[in-house]
């Protein structure tokens, strides 16, 4: 009942109106020409483009990581202990770094985006 409603509700405003032309008519005035779509300045192509990146750069590094695949264990902090006296960072802890900055800088630069285009 619900559908049959709105689809005759939709036939009805997609029929073309009937009646005088606009043209014939000099009552009625003609439309407006429909606004410009607003342009966007240097700084929002500049954060846009900031933004793009990072989202990249996110993608990237959460897909290169590799799976620890440590169980219960490592969640309960039983996991890798030998990498806590290690004197150098491994590739994997500066990706998991990498990672955490750009999750923050994602999660910033989203409602500055949607703070600066409105």
């Amino acid at each position: 009942m619900y559908l049959d409603f709105c689809l005759r509700l939709w036939a009805t405003l997609a029929q073309a109106p009937t009646g005088v032309p606009v043209e014939a008519n000099p009552a009625v005035s003609p439309p407006p020409p429909p606004a410009a779509a607003p342009s966007l300045n240097f700084i929002q192509y500049l954060l846009m483009a900031v933004y793009l990146l990072v989202c990249i750069g996110l993608i990237a590094a959460v897909v290169t990581q590799s799976s620890k695949n440590e169980g219960i264990g490592g969640m309960l902090g039983g996991g890798n202990t030998q990498s806590v006296f290690q004197g150098k960072k491994s590739t994997e802890e500066m990706l998991g770094t990498a990672t955490n900055y750009l999750a923050v800088s994602f999660i910033v630069l989203s409602m500055v985006v949607s703070m600066v285009m409105r």
